[in-house]
């Protein structure tokens, strides 16, 4: 959000369609005044979707009634751009209009309250804001149990009822990882049927959705609830479809001779001492699109397609693709196009369109590409899908078969904005009594259950009114959709996660860190003047900044402890601390559940309970975003029961699963479509570089202008051992032991400092020479790190691997980032960005813990090993008898046939 629009209130959306193709041309816009825009337009303001501003000229306008206005388009191709306007106090910024493009249009899709805006709103005529404990309770929307909704504009909409329309859906945090609890909805509130025709856990999605309204526009997708199952079903969304589920064929689909057989998904027809195939029981004429999923065997003559007479062999009859052509038949006679693409190499989506009407043509594609447009084929008679395994040797596999409905212009769908789901209402946290009266804020939204009663005069917008509330209208409602402004009296509860972009207050710096050692992101912020943060309700924070680049970074999004600001008097500053969602894990113990986990659960299940699974936006906040199966697990990594004392704490436990599976659990914040989430990481530190997510490696070339005075090493590492001994063992009971030693050592021409490992993490001889070897070279060299002071690179990121090349002392070997502190402060000269790094060579995760750990000290680590020794010399519960007692001293003689002397009490 740019600074210098936070104290607008209100922003719209509007597209563009279509696009301007020449730089610099000005499109006009017809504005109706609606409430919240100053009456002679003085304050209305215009971006692009990254902030930047547009230069615009108010050619006419007639006060509180309407207004011309054109704004400058700068870059060819932009679709959308925002409208900022709700700030009494703004001059206008009017200027002359250049060159017009007549041919763009200007839609409104989205209204919003200002997600940068930083003022307050005012509850007048005896407006109440009291706290109520939180209960769950909805709204009345398609879907209220669903927290978040997707403003979805189809492109071309087409006049059919029931029309099918792909969707490429990119996964957003929130979603489940299978896309199982997406939803879809008309704007009226009438429910789509959709199908999912495939996914990629976490990253993208191919759905198809029917739209029973025609010439519908706008969608709604909804999503997140962890609890939904899935929804999707080709059956209800497609003219014809089957899947193959269950063990047999279909018969009220399909015609099927021997040698068809349905396992797992799959109907497999093969050819035996006769031909097999199916063919469907159900015609279609022209203006249908036939799509399906097969793989060929790779011998024996054989084809699909849809046919006109039950298993005809006449390509005349058929639309029909081979091994190695494609047959278009217009029912005397047939064309032949050679495809060039393998069948039998992997599973391929093949489509068969007879469009119909005046340019009546048979299409062919097979994976998105098309290969036959033929007119002088083409039938409209009515066929039927069919899969014919004819020759000796033939076999066909079929995934999927489904029939839509067609369009000579497909719609496309795009995703327009990603918002909470306004006619949800979902308990946080509660918050405490507020001040009534005037300047009493109501940010959006706020984090609480709220109850509110009252004449209100103010400006209602999504999200911050569910509309499950009553609301009753005191004057003429203006409804601008889906935006409602009116004076409204109010009664029932609103409540969402409000998130304070700290971007928008008056700082003077801000600080974020953290080190490979450090368990959470530390924020540091100075605000000029005093701050009274409420935080209570004011519990989460997000920064954004532009790196060197210009490009937005996201540095941080966490949670501002209670009372986690402090009042300097004497500076007149204001200086807030806050905390990545891993703060949580420390503060939290390990649930009942996972206190004793058997050893044949995966150590990656015992993590995502730990989050909270589907339910860890109530848990712990932190989703279960990349959790690692331990493959090892079992096999070449003993089974281990991981037991955790009541008061574990979350950390605490995670930490212990970490060190013994060789593991990294992170918690990052990923930011998609605007909605920063925190994400946690449970990987093996050997695929840090492929699994983490990071950012491109860096080089940086002396004299790098993003660098600032000199490389300097650090030493790290004082203890220093010349022997190692590593003790390994597997579930069979093998013990294997390796020690590697310095040669003077062997030689007798030093004593021995031994370091000793004892861990069933090493189970095969193997495992434990590769080990001892890995800690003799550690300890017995001097580690090194780095330090540097870059300009500007907010793009860095801790882990993230760099090189130096071209400066002194310093080696040109791929160094990875164990500390980064990222710095904006305000300065007499503007703002300056810097980001301290430190670095050192590319080694696995362990060995950077234990470089750093042994520089300083360890705390927890001393305190486990302590206890752990402890604990070892306990002895085991024995049975005994006493046969003796003289005074307060028993004779026990123990199960074990050992004597031991016992108080007697």
């Amino acid at each position: 959000m740019p600074l210098n629009y936070s104290r607008w209130k209100h922003r719209i959306t509007f597209s563009l369609s279509p696009v301007t193709t020449v730089n610099d041309r000005w499109v006009s816009l017809l504005l109706p005044w609606r409430i919240g825009i100053n009456p002679d337009y003085s304050d209305i303001r215009f971006t692009d979707t990254k902030g930047n501003s547009l230069d615009y000229n108010i050619a006419s306008k007639t006060d509180r009634i309407t207004a011309t206005v054109k704004i400058e388009i700068p870059i060819a191709g932009i679709r959308l751009i925002h409208l900022y306007s709700g700030n009494s106090q703004a001059e206008s910024e009017s200027t002359a209009a250049g060159t017009e493009d007549a041919n763009p249009v200007l839609t409104a899709v989205s209204g919003t309250m200002n997600p940068g805006y930083s003022g307050v709103w005012t509850l007048r005529q005896g407006g109440r804001l009291n706290q109520q404990k939180y209960a769950r309770s909805f709204g009345t929307g398609p879907y209220p149990e669903w927290k978040y909704k997707t403003l979805i504009q189809i492109t071309n909409p087409v006049s059919q009822a029931n029309y099918q329309h792909k969707l490429t859906l990119k996964w957003h945090p929130g979603m489940r990882s299978d896309f199982r609890d997406i939803r879809f909805a008309q704007f009226n509130g009438k429910r789509c049927d959709y199908w999912i025709e495939s996914y990629t856990s976490r990253t993208s999605a191919v759905v198809w959705i029917e739209v029973p309204t025609a010439g519908q526009r706008w969608l709604n997708l909804f999503y997140g609830n962890g609890r939904a199952g899935s929804e999707s079903s080709g059956a209800n969304t497609f003219d014809f479809f089957d899947d193959f589920t269950g063990s047999n064929i279909d018969t009220s689909k399909w015609t099927a001779t021997s040698g068809v057989s349905v396992s797992s998904g799959i109907c497999t027809i093969t050819r035996g001492a006769s031909a097999a195939y199916i063919y469907g029981k159900t015609d279609f004429g022209a203006g249908y699109n036939l799509r399906y999923k097969v793989k060929y065997g790779a011998s024996g003559t054989l084809w699909s397609g849809h046919e006109s007479s039950a298993a005809t062999t006449s390509n005349a009859l058929m639309d029909e693709l081979d091994a190695t052509y494609c047959y278009p038949g217009s029912g005397t006679t047939s064309g032949q196009t050679a495809h060039s693409v393998s069948m039998s190499a992997a599973y391929r989506i093949i489509e068969i369109t007879r469009t119909g009407g005046g340019s009546n043509a048979t299409q062919f594609s097979i994976d998105g590409v098309q290969k036959v447009n033929s007119a002088p084929y083409a039938s409209v008679s009515n066929r039927h899908p069919v899969f014919h395994a004819y020759g000796s040797g033939a076999v066909i596999y079929v995934d999927f078969v489904a029939i839509r409905k067609y369009a000579a212009t497909e719609p496309t769908l795009n995703l327009i904005s990603h918002q909470p789901n306004s006619t949800r209402i979902t308990p946080y946290e509660t918050i405490g009594t507020q001040q009534t009266g005037g300047n009493t804020y109501i940010m959006d939204p706020i984090e609480a259950t709220l109850s509110l009663s009252g004449s209100m005069g103010a400006t209602i917008l999504q999200p911050l009114v569910s509309a499950g509330l009553d609301l009753t209208p005191s004057a003429p409602i203006t409804i601008l959709f889906p935006l409602i402004e009116a004076d409204l009296s109010l009664s029932g509860s609103v409540v969402t996660k409000n998130y304070i972009p700290l971007d928008t207050l008056d700082l003077t710096q801000i600080s974020v860190s953290k080190a490979v050692t450090d368990d959470i992101w530390a924020m540091n912020a100075t605000i000029d003047g005093y701050t009274e943060l409420n935080t209570d309700v004011l519990r989460h924070a997000t920064f954004s900044t532009t790196d060197h680049l210009g490009v937005t970074q996201s540095i941080f999004a966490g949670i501002l402890p209670k009372g986690s600001y402090t009042i300097k008097d004497a500076a007149n500053k204001t200086v807030i601390s806050g905390y990545d969602y891993a703060w949580y894990l420390a503060r939290q113990q390990v649930q009942s559940t996972y206190q004793h986990n058997v050893a044949s659960v995966n150590p990656a299940d015992i993590i995502t309970g730990l989050l909270g699974g589907d339910d860890w936006e109530e848990t712990t906040g932190i989703m279960p975003y990349k959790i690692n199966q331990v493959t090892a697990w079992g096999d070449t990594l003993n089974n281990k029961v991981f037991d955790f004392a009541i008061g574990t704490t979350k950390k605490q436990a995670i930490e212990k699963i970490c060190a013994y599976c060789r593991f990294v659990f992170l918690v990052k914040w990923i930011v998609v479509e605007g909605i920063a989430t925190a994400a946690a990481y449970f990987i093996s530190e050997d695929d840090i570089d492929t699994e983490l997510d990071l950012p491109t490696p860096v080089t940086f070339t002396y004299p790098d202008p993003y660098l600032a005075d000199s490389i300097k090493p650090v030493v790290r590492g004082d203890e220093r051992y010349n022997r190692v001994t590593v003790i390994g063992r597997n579930n069979a009971g093998g013990v294997f032991f390796c020690t590697v030693e310095s040669p003077a050592v062997t030689a007798g021409d030093e004593l021995p400092i031994e370091k000793i490992e004892n861990s069933g993490s090493w189970t095969t001889q193997e495992q434990v020479n590769a080990r001892a070897q890995e800690l003799f070279e550690y300890y017995s060299e001097t580690a090194y790190t780095f330090t540097a002071k870059a300009i500007d690179r907010m793009d860095l990121e801790l882990l993230q691997k760099i090189k130096i090349t071209g400066y002194t002392g310093v080696s040109e070997n791929w160094m990875r980032i164990t500390r980064i502190k990222k710095t904006v402060r305000a300065t007499k000269d503007g703002v300056e960005k810097t980001v301290d790094i430190e670095f050192t060579e590319n080694v696995k995760w362990s060995a950077l813990r234990r470089m750093y750990r042994y520089s300083s000290d360890d705390m927890t680590s001393e305190v486990e090993t302590i206890v752990d020794d402890k604990i070892a010399q306990i002895p085991g519960m024995q049975v005994g008898t006493c046969t003796a007692i003289d005074g307060q001293a028993g004779t026990v003689v123990l199960e074990s046939g050992e004597i031991v002397t016992t108080r007697v009490v």
